[in-house]
């Protein structure tokens, strides 16, 4: 090995961050519940499904769960989004069922996530470490102090605890 390489492990550098991928438009074909959805990629050409980052919304057999996609399709059903994929903790922008981890964006700037958040359709996941997740969570903040949405009810469940009960 070359001394730059050495000399770079003796200054403790690691490798780089992987860059998050370029984003690209998107027409939403299909709402599948509140956090994902399916689309025709303009820079695939093909359809992909997409899982909205920094966000988990209540499930479809869930309490709250029609109401999330019901929004979720009154935001973006049949709509052009921009997609912009997130590397994930374990250095891929899939998850693991395949679906794209992206942030969604309106043509105005804002987001799906604040959006659905905002109205209480959401919780902000527990693993969400971007600098906008805080700001995601000051809106949830915000919704349950608002008792909207899911906050109406006194005891929400969320649905990575739903999922755990109701898996088999």
């Amino acid at each position: 090995m070359g001394g730059w390489f050495w000399f770079m492990m003796w200054l403790g550098a690691s490798a780089p961050e992987p860059r998050e991928p370029d984003s690209y438009m998107m027409s939403v074909t299909a709402v599948l519940d509140g956090d994902t959805f399916i689309g025709w990629g303009t820079n695939l050409h093909c359809k992909e499904r997409i899982r909205v980052y920094g966000i988990d919304a209540p499930e479809y057999n869930q309490k709250f769960g029609i109401n999330a996609k019901k929004l979720a399709q009154a935001l973006i059903l049949k709509k052009s989004v921009e997609i912009q994929p997130v590397v994930t903790s374990k250095g891929s922008t899939e998850d693991n069922y395949g679906r794209t981890v992206a942030i969604v964006r309106f043509v105005d700037g804002s987001t799906l996530e604040e959006r659905l958040l905002d109205e209480g359709a959401a919780w902000v996941d527990p693993y969400c470490r971007k600098t906008v997740c805080e700001d995601w969570r000051s809106l949830q903040d915000n919704a349950r102090d608002k008792k909207k949405g899911l906050w109406a009810d006194p005891a929400p469940v969320t649905p990575w605890l739903w999922r755990a009960r109701h898996s088999h």
